[in-house]
């Protein structure tokens, strides 16, 4: 891993173009203030849509192996299981952010994390390697709907606010943070209750995300191009 952060770090020195060839770098215009992020309603539906994804996968990352552990799974298996939502979802990607460009991002995204949703608590059931491979697919299929239109609707505001670093800031701070909820939230309810329960805290986490999204983008309307 440090040597492939090590090369990306390298290829993106190299062959991104300078802050002063950038066309943004030619606008001159007023930096907007944080308070007016923070209190965008939209920015702060995908701030909660993000963080709740995110959760879920902090989640899975530190207690799958756990769970595969428990069911006698080999250490391959593990690593496969592991790796088939994050794969899976990258499959999605592409074909999922064609068709954000053409449909309510906004529903499209409500959907997905209704996916996700079900699909986390459905891990408090699984009891071998094919159901969790199942669940685990799911899980991807979910993500890899709901995150493009999420992407786009944050790239829009974005460009709306004439602060596009600052949008994407504020999602990275959502994602860092739910992978550090995830993680604990789920080895609370792992020690004071057992492991199967750890996974049902994820998918109210990201119920909660879905349902604040909602309401927050309700009136959410994109300018046309």
């Amino acid at each position: 891993m440090g040597v492939l952060s090590l090369a990306a770090f390298i290829m993106s020195y190299s062959f991104l173009p300078p802050v002063s060839m950038e066309f943004s770098a030619h606008r001159h215009h007023e930096k907007v203030k944080w308070r007016l992020l923070l209190t965008d309603s939209v920015l702060c539906g995908l701030f909660f849509l993000r963080f709740a994804y995110v959760f879920c996968i902090g989640t899975i990352w530190c207690f799958l192996p756990v769970l595969a552990n428990d069911l006698g799974m080999s250490s391959s298996k593990t690593g496969v299981l592991v790796m088939l939502g994050v794969f899976t979802s990258g499959l999605f990607q592409v074909p999922m952010g064609f068709v954000a460009d053409r449909v309510n991002k906004t529903r499209m995204a409500v959907l997905g994390g209704i996916i996700v949703s079900a699909a986390i608590i459905s891990y408090g059931w699984a009891s071998d390697f094919w159901s969790l491979v199942f669940v685990n697919i799911a899980f991807g299929i979910g993500g890899g709907i709901a995150m493009p239109p999420l992407m786009a609707m944050a790239v829009v505001k974005g460009a709306e606010k004439r602060a596009m670093g600052s949008v994407m800031s504020f999602l990275t701070v959502a994602h860092s943070f739910g992978m550090l909820c995830g993680a604990t939230c789920g080895g609370i309810a792992m020690d004071f209750f057992s492991l199967h329960q750890a996974f049902p805290f994820g998918g109210a986490a990201m119920l909660v995300g879905v349902v604040v999204f909602a309401v927050c983008t309700y009136s959410y309307q994109e300018e046309p191009a």
